[in-house]
């Protein structure tokens, strides 16, 4: 009787451990799948810029860096509209080189040379929330590219704003040689990891809701 005891409680908790493992595959499929909440998601517009400073305009690179990249991974024309050295401020300050294009949807990298000229982390969230603001209210996606420094601005403002995110796109190169062109812009094969990393969200709000 004891052994009978034995193998039914085994049973019991094979048959609970596989109802663990099937419900986290159901939860891990529903986040992967489930249709974005990202203001402005879908729109019918068909444009979509890159925006922002270095790493947006590809700096290090040969063929026009991450974006260039991100156009051939997604299939998709993309406007580049980096230019080294931009602050938040210099991009808020011409916000209006994209509002002209009335985007579907805005790519973002900016504040690394915020942090590098140690401006406040307030001031850089401020330029960082009128500029998507801003966007938003004109019928744009947006999707916010974390880069080291002020910690967890990126993902606050992108939770905020309601906007897409992606984590420190930097994450896994900026430390290797064989990533980077210099200290702080990758390579080729920098910038192609960072395209890869880059590609699920931005195909996610391309893509109609299921």
């Amino acid at each position: 009787m004891k052994f009978d005891g034995y193998l039914e409680d085994h049973e019991k908790l094979t048959w609970a451990l596989l109802l663990i493992v099937l419900a986290f595959f159901a939860f891990w499929y529903w986040v992967t799948n489930r249709t974005p909440t990202v203001t402005n998601y879908p729109n019918d517009r068909t444009t979509v810029v890159a925006f922002g400073d270095s790493l947006i305009e590809g700096v290090g690179s040969s063929d026009g860096g991450f974006v260039t990249d991100l156009e051939e991974i997604l299939n998709y024309d993309i406007t580049n509209l980096g230019v080294s050295g931009n602050t938040t401020f210099q991009g808020l300050a011409r916000i209006n080189e994209v509002l002209r294009l009335e985007p579907k949807l805005v790519i973002i990298s900016l504040g690394g040379n915020d942090f590098i000229q140690r401006v406040n982390r307030e001031h850089a969230a401020h330029n960082l929330n009128k500029l998507i603001s801003q966007l938003q209210n004109t019928g744009s996606m947006v999707v916010l590219l974390e880069v080291p420094g002020y910690r967890k601005l990126y993902k606050d403002i992108a939770h905020a704003q309601n906007s897409g995110y992606v984590s420190n796109i930097l994450s896994g190169i900026i430390t290797k040689d064989k990533y980077m062109s210099d200290p702080i812009h990758p390579n080729d094969a920098g910038y192609q990891k960072i395209a890869e990393h880059v590609a699920p969200t931005i195909k996610k709000l391309l893509e109609p809701p299921q």
